[in-house]
């Protein structure tokens, strides 16, 4: 009930400056876009289409995916679509915000600390393994920058950085292309399922607390946010009241095994949360490089 409080008090104090509506309307029958990754931060937003939790709030969203949130970035600045919402991780949004000027900032929707992983066709016993060898990874991608804080806690300086496209990184481990390589769901079930060569995947709990963001363009109205982010928090309840639902449906949803949604579950939050960290980091300037693309 809080966070529905300060969801509605946001929006009536970004709406300020918007020309007054009828409260009536607050209900009225709205189409709105929303593009995003084939990735574990779309969950809110799969639960409450299975769910219906969109029709029952007069919402009607139309859903376009691509393999990651950085494809997602990249077809909206190419003009290649121009949708309501996005969802994003913080980093590739951040590396990409200057071409973003039409978009802000509404809400976060999903944390972990545990989602990406490092994989490799030998035993990966410690991050000493990195020492002299090659990495692939998506350029200016969470992944990206999950990769670079392995690289900073191994401490090794002689990593060589190779940039695929998300799709690519599989095939680029197996023909020995890459050493290693980042990934995340639902490439981790992939290379589970039906390995050619036995892939050893590592987990490294704590190095890096993503954050899946929601974007929302400036012709969409606070009272609209309003109403697509209380639909989400609805959401938010069946991931504690109907946790078999749940992990039903992302497992469907991205092509994973329920064993691996369920212990990704376990490091992750799929939670609406008021976004504010993400300003101090730019007033520091604390990720300056990665917005020099």
């Amino acid at each position: 009930m809080y966070r529905y409080l300060i969801v509605l008090a946001s929006a009536l104090l970004m709406a300020c400056s918007e020309p007054s509506k009828d409260i009536s309307q607050r209900d009225t029958p709205i189409s709105l876009s929303l593009i995003t990754g084939v990735q574990p931060g779309f969950g809110l937003v799969k639960v409450s289409q299975e769910q219906g939790l969109f029709e029952k709030h007069n919402i009607e969203l139309h859903v376009i995916d691509r393999p990651s949130g950085k494809l997602a970035l990249k077809s909206v600045i190419n003009q290649e679509v121009d949708p309501d919402f996005i969802l994003v991780a913080d980093i590739a949004f951040l590396a990409n915000q200057h071409r973003l000027s039409n978009y802000r900032i509404v809400a976060s929707v999903f944390d972990s600390d545990n989602q990406n992983a490092l994989a490799s066709l030998a035993p990966i016993n410690d991050l000493s393994a990195l020492k002299g060898k090659t990495m692939c990874t998506q350029h200016q991608s969470a992944l990206h920058f999950y990769g670079q804080l392995l690289v900073e806690y191994s401490g090794e300086k002689d990593v060589t950085f190779k940039y695929l496209n998300i799709s690519d990184l599989v095939r680029g481990l197996y023909e020995g292309e890459c050493d290693f390589i980042t990934i995340r769901e639902p490439f981790i079930s992939q290379i589970k399922k039906a390995p050619p060569k036995p892939v050893y995947i590592q987990q490294f709990a704590g190095i890096y607390l993503q954050h899946e963001l929601m974007l929302a363009n400036e012709r969409v109205s606070s009272k609209d946010v309003a109403r697509v982010l209380t639909t989400l928090i609805e959401a938010e309840k069946l991931f504690i009241s109907d946790e078999e639902k749940v992990i039903s449906t992302l497992s469907k949803s991205l092509s994973a095994t329920p064993k691996s949604m369920k212990s990704l579950k376990e490091d992750s939050m799929w939670e609406v949360s008021l976004y504010r960290p993400l300003v101090h980091c730019w007033k520091d300037k604390c990720l300056g490089l990665w917005t020099l693309a």
